[in-house]
């Protein structure tokens, strides 16, 4: 679901756009359930450093 995410907001929506170029990365966290929202968003924000760190324009999981 993620690559489809990142391909639709890749695609230009007016000829005029069509020439910006940019890339998503995204970070995926599982809630569970124990745990605080700081803690959901804080694996989620781990998973995206990593997503740029490696390659950007991509997703990661957090573990």
């Amino acid at each position: 679901m993620a690559g489809q995410i990142r391909q639709h907001l890749q695609e230009p929506r007016t000829p005029e756009s069509a020439d910006i170029g940019f890339s998503v990365s995204i970070g995926i966290a599982a809630a569970a359930g124990t745990g605080t929202a700081e803690d959901w968003l804080a694996k989620a924000d781990k998973a995206l450093y990593h997503a740029k760190r490696h390659g950007k324009n991509t997703a990661r999981y957090a573990e």
